[in-house]
C-alpha cells in the first residue's frame, strides 16, 4: 500500500463492529442521555489499537477516562495501566505479518484444490454456528477424516512470543 500512498502510513486499529439493532432494557421511558449512553455502551467496538495518541484520538474526539466507542481508557493523554487492547507499531506489524503469511497459505491451499472442512472449536462455540453453508458442508464429527480445529486460549505474552516478540514487555500485556 506504502506504493499507492504520497506519505507511510500506519494502522490506527484492527476493531469488530457488530452490525445489529441492540435492544436495551429497561424499566420504563429512559431519559435520551442515558439510552444514548446504554446504546453505545452495547455497539463499542472490539479489538486493538495502536499506542498513540493522535490516533486515539482520531478514533474517539471525545475520550475522557474509558471511551464508549474503542475498548481503550485515556485521561490527560495518558494511557490506562489496564488497557490491555493497545499495540505499538511493532506489533501491528508483526500480526500483519503473521495473518498475511496464514492467508496466502489457505490462498495456496484452495489453488492447489484443497476444500477440507476444519472448522474450529473454542470454548464450547464451533464456527458451524454461525455459518451459512451447513446445509451443502455436512460436517460431522462422527464421520472419520471429519475433526475441529480445537483452539486453546493462550495469554497474549505467550503469543507476542510465539509471534516472535517478548511478550512481557509490549504493553502490559
Amino acid at each position: 500500500a506504502s506504493g499507492h500512498l504520497p506519505q507511510e502510513v500506519k494502522p490506527g486499529g484492527v476493531l469488530y463492529f457488530a452490525v445489529r439493532d441492540p435492544l436495551i432494557s429497561g424499566t420504563g421511558p429512559m431519559e435520551p442521555e442515558k439510552l444514548e449512553k446504554k446504546l453505545l455502551r452495547e455497539l463499542k467496538m472490539k479489538g486493538y489499537v495502536l499506542k498513540d495518541e493522535e490516533a486515539v484520538k482520531a478514533m474517539d474526539q471525545e475520550i475522557s477516562g474509558y471511551s464508549d466507542l474503542i475498548p481503550v481508557g485515556m485521561n490527560n493523554g495518558e494511557f490506562y495501566q489496564n488497557s490491555h487492547n493497545l499495540l505499538t507499531i511493532e506489533q501491528f506489524d508483526v500480526l500483519f505479518t503473521h495473518v498475511e503469511r496464514i492467508l496466502s497459505g489457505i490462498c495456496e491451499e484452495i489453488l492447489a484444490g484443497s476444500i477440507k472442512i476444519n472448522p474450529y472449536k473454542f470454548k464450547g462455540k464451533k464456527a458451524c454456528e454461525y455459518c451459512l453453508y451447513q446445509a451443502i458442508c455436512r460436517f460431522d464429527p462422527l464421520i472419520p477424516g471429519y475433526n475441529y480445529n480445537y483452539l486453546s486460549e493462550k495469554e497474549p505474552a505467550e503469543v507476542w512470543t510465539e509471534l516472535g516478540l517478548p511478550g512481557g514487555e509490549n504493553n502490559g500485556c
